[in-house]
């Protein structure tokens, strides 16, 4: 075989080879690359799924807490009002103070998981004071002891307080400030203060 011919042969043969081996590199380059985009893209797609979902997620808890809070406010703005009535009422006659207490249990049995612990507590002694205000005033009357007579003030406390205590809570609940101004003060714990003053 002449020597150009097999020379020829050679360097085709490694030309080849050598288009051989950068074909092939060239592949697996961009078969790496190509699965690296792919991946790459895949976590992409789960990060935005991911945080489309916790995204949503907050958004129906934030939703849920303002529909709550404003439930919460409204019950509050109940308990406020029968708290007003009760101040009025609380040397009333029997009918007219069983009607409100009527009132404040059937609030307290459909609405007392709205109210915050502390006014939930908060009324809960008001409404208990004013259910028992007659017996508590009447055994200060027969018996004019300084412990029936600060179990009076007690009772009378609890009632008169609660509006105010309400508002106090619900400011600080919602970060605001309300000026509280106490509608009927011709009234203490003992009766009209007409009569008030002849108690010593």
């Amino acid at each position: 075989m002449n020597e150009y011919v097999v020379i020829a042969i050679v360097s085709t043969a490694v030309f080849v080879l050598a288009l051989v081996r950068l074909s092939l590199k060239t592949f697996v380059k961009t078969s790496v690359q190509e699965s690296i985009k792919h991946e790459f893209e895949v976590q992409r797609q789960q990060m935005r799924e991911e945080f489309e979902r916790q995204q949503n997620e907050l958004e129906s808890k934030d939703k849920f807490r303002l529909a709550a809070l404003d439930k919460r406010m409204e019950i509050h703005q109940r308990a406020f009002a029968l708290g007003q009535e009760m101040l009025p009422l609380v040397h009333a006659q029997t009918e007219k103070k069983i009607s409100l207490l009527q009132k404040c249990e059937e609030f307290w049995n459909t609405s007392a998981l709205y109210l915050t612990e502390e006014a939930r507590e908060a009324f809960s002694l008001a409404k208990h004071y004013f259910g028992s205000y007659d017996i508590v005033h009447m055994v200060w009357k027969i018996d004019k002891r300084e412990e029936h007579r600060a179990d009076l003030e007690k009772a009378f406390s609890a009632i008169r307080d609660l509006p105010q205590k309400l508002i106090a809570i619900t400011d600080k609940e919602s970060s605001g400030r309300t000026i509280y101004i106490k509608g009927d003060n011709t009234i203490d714990a003992f009766g009209p203060k007409s009569k008030s003053s002849k108690v010593k």
